[in-house]
């Protein structure tokens, strides 16, 4: 989380002005992200609270093979995971996983290019029922 943390700063830092439209949505922000803002900090906002946390790999055991599959959808442009992509989570998830880039995606991939995105999850989990 740190990683993100600070990524999400340096890129804001950078260029405040075009932040949302670079690093978070290339849409806009869609209406069900406004309704969601409407409850900012009602219950947490921003990752102070979860700034401390770190992940750790799973122990390597004989339940390995049960590990669930991971599928990791990022946007090259996402200002929480860029920097941690591979520094972090895929050294963690060497289990299976598989990953896609979105190349201009940002945060949130999933309302800048939603056919693309249910497609990959589609393909994904047909995939993985058989």
């Amino acid at each position: 989380m740190r990683v993100s943390h600070d990524d999400y700063d340096r890129l804001y830092k950078e260029n405040p002005k075009d932040f949302w439209a670079l690093h978070a949505c290339r849409k806009g922000i869609p209406q069900p992200l406004q309704d969601a803002f409407h409850y900012l900090g009602t219950t947490w906002s921003g990752m102070d609270c979860v700034l401390d946390y770190v992940a750790q790999p799973m122990p390597s055991t004989a339940n390995e093979a049960k590990h669930p599959p991971a599928l990791i959808i990022s946007g090259r442009r996402d200002f929480a995971y860029r920097a941690s992509n591979d520094v972090v989570w895929k050294p963690l998830l060497d289990h299976g996983v598989e990953a896609f880039e979105f190349i201009d995606g940002a945060h949130y991939i999933f309302y800048e290019e939603p056919e693309k995105f249910g497609q990959l999850l589609e393909d994904y989990m047909e995939r993985k029922e058989n």
